[in-house]
């Protein structure tokens, strides 16, 4: 049973054209803040936004809106992610994702890993008692969710908690106020994300679900799209109904975010 309706990011370059800011008239300033980051929830920030002076990747000189923000955004309950018992159903679980498709990650779809991806060395439970293995610790998380995953945390569903984040651990945007088409287009997304939504939370791309399958890991992701690292918190790969947006052109779909581009 899927509980809700998806739209995924599957790249910079459908997120961009899903949430990019109003189309930029001739004469636009540089001096004001945008509309969008009147939107930011405000609760979600730690410092900003405020225009600075910023360079960007292609060498031009210009402004900048830099937000601080919080770890996790005020504004959503996350969670859940990983079942606990191949008995445990969707509402206490997560998602998972697989050829564009959103699929309820619980203890069932656990349980039936070795027939979904026809492959015998799925086993992420115990066949005895039903108990499925998580990554339920700090040291847990930090061996596995990563691209080369510890071989003794193969074979188990990863999740991380708020908890583990160090005291005040916080990210800085810097966005440009007037987005400036660039010479080339970069062969890669970036680390950094490719946007930030309207509730604070960062957007990412495609999560790396080749590397994630590659060592018989699922990262659940939970019904909002997103999942927590160690290093960045909670950010969002696939867009759910959870993010609400402004109307800002009859024409397009509500405002949900900004693209790092501005």
């Amino acid at each position: 049973m899927q509980k809700k309706h998806y739209l995924l990011i599957l790249g910079a370059a459908a997120w961009l054209g899903a949430c990019q800011s109003d189309p930029v008239q001739p004469g636009a300033s540089a001096t004001d803040l945008p509309a969008w980051a009147e939107e930011i929830d405000r609760a979600s920030l730690i410092g900003g936004p405020e225009l600075v002076d910023c360079t960007l990747s292609g060498g031009a000189k210009t402004k900048c809106v830099s937000l601080t923000m919080k770890p996790k955004p005020a504004s959503l309950d996350i969670g859940p992610f990983c079942p606990r018992h191949i008995d445990d159903g969707p509402e206490q679980s997560g998602l998972w994702l697989n050829d564009g498709k959103m699929y309820d990650a619980d203890g069932a779809f656990i349980k039936n890993l070795s027939t979904f991806y026809g492959d015998d060395n799925w086993q992420l439970y115990d066949p005895v008692t039903g108990k499925i293995n998580v990554t339920d610790t700090k040291l847990s998380c930090e061996a596995a969710a990563r691209p080369d995953v510890a071989p003794e945390y193969q074979n188990h569903c990863v999740e991380c908690d708020m908890s583990y984040l160090p005291d005040g651990q916080s990210t800085t945007y810097v966005i440009p106020v007037v987005p400036q088409a660039a010479a080339q287009i970069a062969p890669r997304v970036d680390h950094g994300g490719v946007g930030l939504a309207l509730n604070g939370a960062r957007l990412d791309a495609a999560a790396p679900i080749d590397a994630i399958l590659a060592a018989y890991t699922i990262a659940a992701f939970d019904d909002c799209g997103g999942h927590i690292n160690p290093n960045v918190g909670y950010h969002i790969h696939a867009v759910t109904d959870c993010l609400t947006g402004t109307r800002v052109n009859e024409n397009h779909a509500p405002r949900i975010g900004i693209a790092m581009d501005g």
